[in-house]
C-alpha cells in the first residue's frame, strides 16, 4: 500500500505540470491522473484538518463525482475556504403570524434561517429550521418561547450534502430567544468536513412570530 501511494504521488507530481492548477474535469481525464491526484487528495484534507483543527478526510475514489475532480492546488484551496466557513444563520425565511396579539394559550410556531456561504465562487446555502411552543405570561403581557419542538437542518441546492448529528439549545433574554448550535457533517466535492457547527438564533415578538 505504502509503495502504491508512493508512486501515485510521484506521478502526481510529474502530471501536475501539464494541468491548469485550478482545472476541473469533464469525466475524460485519464485515470492514471485520477488516482495520483486521489493520493495527494488524502494527504492534503489531513494537512488541511490539521491546520484548521476540523476533521477532515476524503470519500472512496469510487464515489467521486466528475465535477468533484480538481487538481491537486485547487482541491487545497477549496476545501482550506469550507474548512474555515463560519456557519451563522442570519438570513430569515417569512416568519409565521400565528395571532395579531398576544394569545392566553399555547402556539406551536416554526421559522428558518439560512446561512449563505461560498467556496471557490460557488454559493451555497444550509437551511436551519425550528418549531416551537410559545406561550402567554401574565407577568409580561407577551408570548415567550415555552418549549424547543425540535431543530433541523439541511443543505439547499444539488451540490454537497448535510447530515445533522445534532443540536444543543438554551433559552436566553427571558426566553424570548433561542439560541441553538447545530453540529452536522457536510460532503462537498469529495471532501467530508465532520462535527461542522452552526450557530442561529430564534426570536420571539410579543405576538408569537418567531423569526
Amino acid at each position: 500500500m505504502k509503495k502504491l501511494l508512493s508512486l501515485a504521488l510521484a506521478l502526481a507530481m510529474s502530471l501536475s505540470v501539464a494541468v491548469p492548477a485550478f482545472a476541473t474535469f469533464d469525466g475524460t481525464v485519464d485515470e492514471d491522473i485520477r488516482l495520483s491526484y486521489y493520493a495527494e487528495y488524502i494527504q492534503i484534507a489531513e494537512e488541511v484538518s490539521k491546520e484548521t483543527g476540523i476533521d477532515i478526510s476524503v470519500l472512496p475514489m469510487d464515489e467521486f463525482k466528475d465535477e468533484d475532480w480538481k487538481t491537486p492546488q485547487a482541491f487545497r484551496a477549496f476545501i482550506t475556504e469550507v474548512a474555515n466557513w463560519r456557519l451563522n444563520c442570519t438570513a430569515s425565511a417569512a416568519p409565521i403570524e400565528p395571532e395579531n396579539r398576544p394569545s392566553p394559550h399555547t402556539v406551536t410556531v416554526s421559522a428558518t434561517k439560512a446561512a449563505k456561504v461560498n467556496a471557490e465562487g460557488t454559493n451555497y446555502e444550509l437551511l436551519i429550521t425550528g418549531e416551537f411552543e410559545t406561550g402567554y405570561r401574565a407577568s409580561t403581557g407577551r408570548q415567550h418561547f415555552a418549549k424547543v419542538i425540535s431543530i433541523t437542518s439541511k443543505l439547499s441546492g444539488r451540490v454537497g450534502t448535510w447530515t445533522q448529528t445534532g443540536y444543543e439549545r438554551e433559552f436566553i433574554d427571558a426566553s424570548r430567544t433561542v439560541a441553538a448550535h447545530v453540529s452536522g457533517t457536510l460532503t462537498i466535492a469529495g471532501a467530508v468536513f465532520k462535527n461542522k457547527v452552526a450557530y442561529v438564533e430564534f426570536y420571539c415578538s410579543d405576538t408569537g412570530k418567531v423569526d
